[in-house]
């Protein structure tokens, strides 16, 4: 069924969206640099993160 809607509407039958990129730190002012930190810092010291063994058991 999929593949008849593409066809019919020249298209994926979903809508497509890409993440905006992280820039590379070469591409990034000192000021952008520092505030992606201290949002990490902060990430960190709120323990707002993931086990990277359970992480790691979703992908496989």
């Amino acid at each position: 069924m999929a593949i008849k809607t593409a066809n019919v509407n020249s298209g994926i039958p979903f809508s497509v969206t890409i993440p905006v990129m992280v820039s590379s730190r070469d591409e990034m002012t000192m000021e952008q640099f520092d505030e992606m930190m201290a949002e990490g810092l902060k990430q960190a010291k709120a323990d707002d993160s993931f086990d990277v063994d359970e992480v790691f058991s979703e992908l496989e």
